[in-house]
């Protein structure tokens, strides 16, 4: 299995209702990785304030979707840990 795993940092200079962060591997994959996100610090005291959505669907780069649950999201940093993996099966 070859994996990586970092952090990725989400400013909003304004409350919006909705936000995209996107990351870039550095090598590339050699194929499309599994990928998971969550959130690990916001401006929210409650972190379920906040819903989020992430994918992987090249070999290069990653999206986490963010989300108010009500109103907008605050201004301020969003901070994600990712972890993204390939699985190499040899036959």
């Amino acid at each position: 299995m070859c994996g990586r795993d970092g952090l990725l940092f989400v400013h909003l200079s304004i409350p919006m209702r909705y936000a995209t962060g996107t990351g870039k591997f550095h090598p590339k994959f050699s194929s499309v990785p599994n990928f998971t996100a969550k959130l690990v610090s916001s401006p929210y005291q409650e972190k379920d304030m906040v819903d989020i959505s992430s994918g992987c669907g090249t070999i290069r780069d990653f999206n986490v979707h963010l989300k108010a649950r009500e109103g907008n999201l605050e201004a301020g940093s969003y901070v994600f840990e990712y972890i993204a993996y390939e699985t190499n099966e040899i036959e």
